[in-house]
This record gives C-alpha cells, structure tokens and sequence, in this order.
C-alpha cells in the first residue's frame, strides 16, 4: 500500500507502517493527504500542531540564565511545552521504514527530505543575521553548522535525520530490541553528561545534551508501531497529565542536586516519557475526529518551527517578555506572523519545500 507524500512530521496510518512505500516514509506521509485507501491518524497532524506552537511558545519566555530564580510561571509554561521535541521525534519513528536487510533508502530518505530543508532555512538565517546582525557576534563553526548556529531551532532537523538512520540501520541489522539498547545507553550517557552530571560530578561539569534523547525517542516510536500496545484516548491524556506533575518533580529534583533555583530543564527522564505519552494519544484506537481546519493547519507545522524565530528577533525587544501578559502577546503575534509566512511561501512552487 502507498502513502501519499507530503512533510517531514507527517503522518498517514497504513495496515503496517513499517511497510512504506519510497514516498511514503515517516518523513513524507501526512495524514491530511492519504488516499482514502489508507486509514488516517489526523490526531498526530493536529498534536505535531499544537507542538509547534507550543515551540514558538516556548522560546518566546524569557531567556534566563540556568542557575538563576525565574517566576513560576515560566517554570509551568517551559515545563508544559518542553513536551513539543520529544512527540516529534517519537512520531517520526512511529512512521520510520526499517527494511529486513540495511540498504541504501535507510541513508538516503532523510537526506532528501531534511538536508534541503535545513539548508535552505540555514540559507535564510545567514542572510537575515547579515541583514540584522545579532546582539552577539556569530561565529561559525562546524558544530554551529550543523546544529544551527543562531537559528538555534533548527538543530532538531539534523538531529532527526541522523536519529533515524540510526535507528532504521541498527533495527535491519541487529533488530529492534538491541537498537533500543544502544539508544538507551545513548540517552543515558546524555543525561548523565547533561541534567544528572551532579550524580557523577565528570569533567567538564554541565553539559547540554538534549541531542542525545532522539535515538531512543524514535527507536520506541517505531517500537510502538510494530507492536499492539496501545492505550484507550482518555487513558493516554491522564498519563500524559500524570508525566506533565512527574516532570515538575523531576526538575525539583534536579534543581536540588545542582543547588539551583527551579527551573524547566530541556532534556531528562520526564521529557521522554513525555514524548511518547503524546504518540499514545495520537495512536489511541479510540481516538477522536479532528476538525478539518486543525488538520490544515497541521502542514503548516514545520514551516511555523523553521521561521518562528526570523520574528521572535524581530518582535522580543518591541513586545517584551518579562510579564505573563507581554509573554502571551509576544508568542501570539509570533505564531500569526509564522503562520502566514508559511502559507505565502507554499504559494511559491521553487520555495515550497522550505514548508515541509
């Protein structure tokens, strides 16, 4: 059976998602444009949404210091929308095509897809930050060129595409189970370097290490797909509810073990949880219908992720950030500017691609 093409966070449900067409990988199948052969999981498109603005959300708090006091209600937003990158990297495993013997699609299909999107969108920010140059000097370097660089947010497409390849090679080579294990002692080792190195105290001391998270977070995706474990629709948000209270306390946690105020970590056992409590609602068997404006809202949500911060440099220091209130304007303002953005360069067929 065929998937229809369409985004690098799309989703189309086949009779076996590990049977995917060329076209029809985790990176290309959308939910709102599978053929009426192919039943739909529009939940996942409308969730994809929802992270992507909880993204823009996200990065529209104020910028303080780890280390430093922030108002609780930083602390609850950032906690909440820490849940967006984890869901996309367990959707994009869920849709993953491993084969039964590693071939060249398993290299392949992700750099087609991602590579010229993160390039053109790389493209843009140097020319925007040329334009407009930052408060701070940039300085490239290879690990900013491959994780962003100022355009902070785009280190999630390389980390994505490298994820999968792991994943895919590592599942048709060994099988699933023992990729788990090597992107479980991947995800340790990120934790261990990033929010728990006070447990260990190595050199170098805190590290940020939300990178290392993406393999396991697509390995249980695609785990999740080739499985019939599944949670009822009400049952997934309650465990979804329940990890949004264990995440506080993991951060209380944290934040007492380095001897710092609270404060919303990027990366940590919570947030991975987290991620795949969201699929869990997506895939849940008696999930709900989604209105059609939220499904074609969902192909927006790559492009709202890649350009969001293009106005967030723009807006921060008009709009200000320091209140609850200057916040929710800020983020407003970001998302309806992003949105239209996206919807004009769909317009645009040789520019098309940088929408997903």
């Amino acid at each position: 059976m065929r998937a229809a093409p369409a985004g690098p966070w799309g989703a189309a449900e086949l009779s076996n998602p590990a049977d995917h067409s060329p076209r029809g990988s985790c990176l290309t199948g959308n939910a709102a444009d599978s053929s009426n052969r192919i039943q739909r999981f529009e939940l996942i498109d409308a969730i994809r949404f929802l992270a992507a603005l909880m993204v823009v959300a996200l990065h529209a708090l104020p910028a303080i210091p780890i280390g430093m006091a922030q108002p609780l209600w930083v602390t609850l937003v950032g906690t909440v929308c820490r849940f967006a990158v984890p869901f996309f990297f367990a959707a994009g495993g869920y849709f993953l095509r491993i084969p039964e013997t590693p071939d060249w699609a398993i290299l392949n299909r992700p750099l087609q897809r991602l590579l010229p999107i993160y390039c053109g969108w790389y493209a843009i920010y140097v020319i925007f930050f040329g334009a407009f140059p930052p408060p701070s000097p940039w300085q490239p370097s290879l690990q900013e060129l491959l994780l962003g660089g100022l355009a902070f947010q785009l280190w999630f497409l390389p980390v994505l595409g490298a994820s999968q390849i792991l994943v895919a090679l590592a599942g048709s080579k060994f099988g699933l189970g023992k990729a788990f294990i090597l992107c479980a002692a991947i995800a340790a080792y990120g934790l261990a370097r990033g929010p728990y190195f006070w447990l260990i105290e190595p050199p170098g001391g805190l590290l940020w290490t939300r990178e290392y998270a993406g393999p396991l977070l697509v390995c249980i995706g695609a785990m999740l797909a080739r499985s019939a474990f599944r949670l009822s629709y009400r049952l997934a948000i309650v465990a979804t509810i329940g990890c949004f209270g264990l995440s506080l306390a993991e951060n209380w946690w944290i934040a007492w073990g380095m001897g710092i105020p609270l404060w919303h970590m990027e990366a940590s056992i919570s947030t991975i949880v987290l991620g795949v409590c969201g699929l869990l609602i997506g895939i849940a068997p008696d999930r709900p219908s989604v209105p059609r404006i939220i499904v074609d809202l969902s192909k927006l949500s790559l492009g709202i992720y890649c350009v969001h911060v293009l106005f967030l440099y723009k807006l921060g220091p008009v709009i200000g950030n320091d209140g609850p209130v200057e916040f929710a304007m800020l983020a407003f303002a970001v998302a309806v500017l992003s949105a239209i953005a996206i919807r004009i360069l769909m317009r645009v067929p040789v520019l098309r691609i940088l929408a997903g």
